[in-house]
This record gives structure tokens, C-alpha cells and sequence, in this order.
């Protein structure tokens, strides 16, 4: 569903929709070195555990083209909310509300998704449940690093992470 309202949303733009694990991109990788590789959206936190992560980070620097740029977005949840701020409401309109509840471990935390639906009979409740990884921006720099990148830009805002890391001309 997501992928299919990528390529909508591309339009004439060239881009290839891979249904496939984010780990395995350079076995989907045209035959040249990609001059940009983005991995935004929360995407590094879905995976399992931090060799994961360092592992998708060292793959990305090496299949850059030199000079290339590797763009990574995450949240922060190094800093656990405590009470009702670990309620956030992520949106709704006249007929569905989406709220998440954040429940933190030491190395995970569960996200909990709360759907209240209206419906003809009335609010129908929908719940599910997911692990992300917290990862710390300090270490993800560190990983970039050890990778041979250079950072670019290092912001956060609200909570999100945003890393710019650049392939040198010469290695």
C-alpha cells in the first residue's frame, strides 16, 4: 500500500518500488553506484537491534558513488516520556483518531497504536503493537563515521534526527 502511493506520488519521477527488507537494497542496487541514498521515516528504529543498523549504515557507505550522500531520519527516544506525554496523538478528522502510546525498555520500546473508528453502530477500538530500537544520535554518528563518511549536518527538532553524511571524493 505504501509502495504503491510512492510511485503515485512520484509521478514522472524515475523510481523503482522494491518490496523486499531494507537490508537487502544493494541486491536491488542498479549496476552504478547510487549518488544519494535516503532511509527516512523512523525506518532505522523498525530494525531489530543495532548490529542491524550499523550493518545497513556500513552497506550504504560503501555503495555509494564517491561524493555520494547517505540521508538518515529518525526519532530520538533515548529520553523516555513519563505520564500522559507518553500519549501522542498523531492525527485524526470526523471519523477516525490515531493515538500511539509509547512504552519504553532498556534497548526497545513498544509503540502502541490505538485506532477509535466511527462507524454506523458507533467508536469501534483497534489496537496493535510494535518494537522499535532506541538509538542514540551520538551512536549513529559514531557508525557513520566508522563507515568512512563525513557528516554534513547533524539537526534535531522536535524529537527527530536528521543525519547528512557524505561519501569523500577519495577514500
Amino acid at each position: 500500500m505504501l509502495l504503491a502511493e510512492l510511485l503515485r506520488e512520484a509521478g514522472t519521477l524515475p523510481v523503482r518500488a522494491v518490496p523486499a527488507d531494507i537490508r537487502d537494497f544493494r541486491r536491488h542496487s542498479p549496476t552504478a553506484a547510487p549518488v544519494i541514498i535516503v532511509c527516512m521515516g523512523d525506518t532505522l528504529s523498525h530494525l531489530p537491534t543495532l548490529d542491524s543498523v550499523g550493518g545497513l549504515i556500513r552497506d550504504a557507505a560503501a555503495a555509494l558513488a564517491p561524493g555520494g550522500h547517505l540521508f538518515l531520519g529518525f526519532r530520538d527516544y533515548t529520553v523516555e516520556r513519563t505520564g500522559t506525554q507518553r500519549f501522542i496523538p498523531v492525527r485524526s478528522d470526523a471519523d477516525r483518531i490515531l493515538t500511539c502510546f509509547l512504552d519504553y525498555g532498556p534497548t526497545h520500546l513498544a509503540v502502541h497504536d490505538i485506532v477509535h473508528t466511527r462507524a454506523a453502530a458507533g467508536w469501534g477500538m483497534a489496537i496493535s503493537v510494535y518494537e522499535k530500537i532506541r538509538l542514540a544520535p551520538a551512536w549513529v554518528h559514531d557508525q557513520l563515521v566508522a563507515a568512512g563518511l563525513v557528516l554534513e549536518r547533524n539537526s534535531t527538532e522536535h524529537g527527530a534526527v536528521i543525519l547528512v553524511a557524505r561519501r569523500p571524493l577519495v577514500s
